[in-house]
């Protein structure tokens, strides 16, 4: 998903979504060098999002063993 940055405010920006919704993200979750009108992509990483679920179940399983 690609969202167009629109502006900033305080500690958010406020972006348009590809519905021409917006949404406010965190100002901590936009690369320092945005700027207003840049396209952020946004997408799962899904090999790293397995590797780190598979971490949690082998820390879980040794808390009970």
């Amino acid at each position: 998903m690609q969202v167009v940055i629109d502006q900033f405010s305080d500690d958010c920006a406020i972006v348009e979504l590809p519905d021409r919704k917006t949404a406010l993200l965190p100002r901590s979750l936009i690369p320092i060098e945005a700027i207003e009108g840049d396209i952020l992509e946004i997408h799962v990483l899904v090999e790293e999002t397995k590797k780190k679920r598979n971490e949690i179940i082998i820390r879980i399983n040794d808390l009970f063993e």
